[in-house]
Parts: C-alpha cells; sequence; structure tokens
C-alpha cells in the first residue's frame, strides 16, 4: 500500500492525490497492464485488513480486466510512505515492515498459481520477498510454473534475483543495481553496463532469453536471441514528477504490445514510453493516452554501437 503525502505549501501546488494507492510492484504492474487494455490475472499477498481496498481499486480500473486473487495475511500490508515536496521536486520515502506469510497462505499460492499456470502463459514475479518467503521458495513457485511450460518474468533485488540467476527465463527485467549485483561488479561505464547485460542472455549462454536493462535518465537496453537495442529519451521542457513505479510501468508497456503480436523493436519502444508517461504522471501508478503518445514522439530506438574488438 502506498501512503501519499504531500508538503505542499498551497493547496494548489500540487494536484489531488489519494491519501493511499493500493500498490506492491505485481499490483502496478496489473494496473498499467489495464490502463493500456489488456486483461490480466493480480496474485498477490495482502494483510487481510486491506483485502477490501486492493479488490475495489482493482475492479475500477480498465478498459483490461483484472481478476484479482488476493490471498490475506495476517496484519495490514506493509505501508510505503512517500512525501511530495512539489516546490522542491523532492520525493522521500519510508517503509513499514509488512506480515509474514504463513504456511497457509504459501498454499494458496501454490494452489493459484497451479490454476493459472498453462503452456505460454506469462507469468511475472515482481518485487522483494516478504518475511517468511525466502528464496528458496520463490525458486519452488518459480519452478512449477516452469515445469507447466509457462514463460516466467522476473523483476525482484536482492537474495531472491541471485536465487534466480541461472533459472531459464522468458524475460529478465533489471535496473542498473540489480545488473551490478548480478555482475558481482560496479559498472562504471556503458561497455561494462552492455557486457554485464549480454552475460546473462542465452546469446552468451546465460538463463534468460530477453534481457531489459534499465539505467534512469540514460535510457534502457534490450538484448534477444535476435538484436540488441538500446533507447533514450528527451522529454524537454516536460518535467520528471517521479521515479518509482516506472520500472513497473516499463514491464507492463512490454509486456501489453508483446500479447498483442508486436515486434519486439516495436514492443520496446513502447514499453520505454509507457515508463516516461509513469514518470510525468503527478498521479502514482497512473499512465495517460496523451502522456504516452508525447514519449513515444520523443524516445529513440537504435542498435547501439559495436562491441570493441580486442
Amino acid at each position: 500500500m502506498d501512503v501519499i503525502v504531500r508538503a505542499a505549501r498551497h493547496p494548489a501546488d500540487a494536484p489531488d492525490l489519494p491519501a493511499e494507492l493500493p500498490a506492491g510492484k505485481g499490483v502496478n504492474v496489473a494496473r498499467i497492464l489495464s490502463l493500456l487494455g489488456s486483461d490480466c490475472t493480480a496474485l498477490a499477498l495482502v494483510g487481510a485488513p486491506d483485502i477490501p481496498a486492493f479488490a475495489s481499486h482493482l475492479a475500477s480500473l480498465g478498459p483490461g480486466r483484472i481478476t484479482p486473487c488476493l490471498i490475506p495475511l495476517p496484519g495490514p500490508t506493509r505501508r510505503n510512505i512517500t512525501t511530495i515536496d512539489p516546490a522542491r521536486r523532492a520525493e522521500h520515502h519510508e517503509r513499514t515492515q509488512g506480515p509474514a506469510v504463513t504456511p497457509q497462505a504459501l498454499s494458496i499460492l501454490r494452489a493459484a498459481l497451479a490454476e493459472v499456470a498453462a503452456p505460454g502463459a506469462l507469468v511475472a514475479f515482481s518485487g522483494s520477498l516478504p518475511p517468511g518467503f525466502n528464496p528458496a521458495l520463490l525458486l519452488d513457485v518459480v519452478d512449477l510454473c516452469r515445469a507447466a511450460r509457462c514463460r516466467v518474468i522476473i523483476d525482484t533485488s536482492g537474495p531472491a534475483l541471485l536465487a534466480l540467476r541461472r533459472t531459464p527465463l522468458f524475460l529478465l527485467k533489471l535496473n542498473q543495481d540489480e545488473l551490478a549485483e548480478l555482475a558481482g561488479a560496479p559498472l562504471s561505464d556503458d561497455a561494462a553496463f552492455r557486457a554485464a547485460a549480454r552475460g546473462l542472455s542465452v546469446r552468451q549462454g546465460g538463463p534468460a532469453d530477453t534481457i531489459i536493462a534499465t539505467r534512469g535518465p540514460a535510457g534502457a537496453l534490450l538484448i534477444s536471441p535476435e538484436l540488441e537495442l538500446a533507447a533514450h529519451s528527451d522529454l524537454a521542457p516536460r518535467p520528471i514528477l517521479r521515479t518509482v513505479g516506472c520500472g513497473d510501468a516499463l514491464l507492463a508497456g512490454f509486456l501489453h504490445e508483446h500479447t498483442r503480436g508486436s515486434d519486439i523493436h516495436a514492443a520496446f519502444h513502447r514499453a520505454v514510453a509507457v515508463a516516461c508517461a509513469a514518470a510525468l504522471s503527478p498521479h502514482p501508478g497512473m499512465v495517460t493516452a496523451d502522456d504516452i503518445h508525447f514519449a513515444m514522439r520523443n524516445t529513440y530506438v537504435q542498435t547501439p554501437p559495436p562491441r570493441p574488438h580486442g
């Protein structure tokens, strides 16, 4: 659950924002998919007192339909508290501790995954691990989906990411810090960044069919079995209002286009534009068609420079 606190001097300094927004990386991806027009299932571990708010929010979205599968945990959902100061265009973030995953919740999760798992289905695991859900358990449920011949997408960090570093995946989405974590070394320049991403691709014996690695304002890189693409955006004079959730928007944009049969160049272009639209929006976790069109016109996708020889 995201809690939004305005620090504006005057009420008109910032647009009206919700006091609380049901969120979490997987929920964020589902929300953007719905806003783009894709149907999806949102399977989430949610504190029992907050399930009505999550269910109501997911039902209110569209035009795509979200099928909620909300698994209750004892106690309130973790709060991500964001304080926004529009005058300085600054954000401050704090997080509370969330409830622990119970054996009963884990059993429900496995059963729910088994129900939706089908050959070719896209299953995205997004976010950090809650208390009581260790990397071995994550690997177990990922293997459940892979055994059903699902196409597995991973967007996580820390021990969870390290536990999956050798697991065959359809898509691995990383930011620069996560890529450095897997590489085991800081990525000091563009060449090191690209080399680290390539090392995770099946093209070089890595685990993932497709890698999408992001670097904030420096753009993003995609590596697939067929090609390598780099994207950057120039959104001036529009101000960047937030960066939290942009990676979730990018993933949703890519999956939305992929399910519609777009080629990988078009899907990557739209994905980066959707991420930029999220950064331009005053409302967290939301995108508009106008902002996506603006970002599409100002996002450029190209083949990166060739690798240095020697």
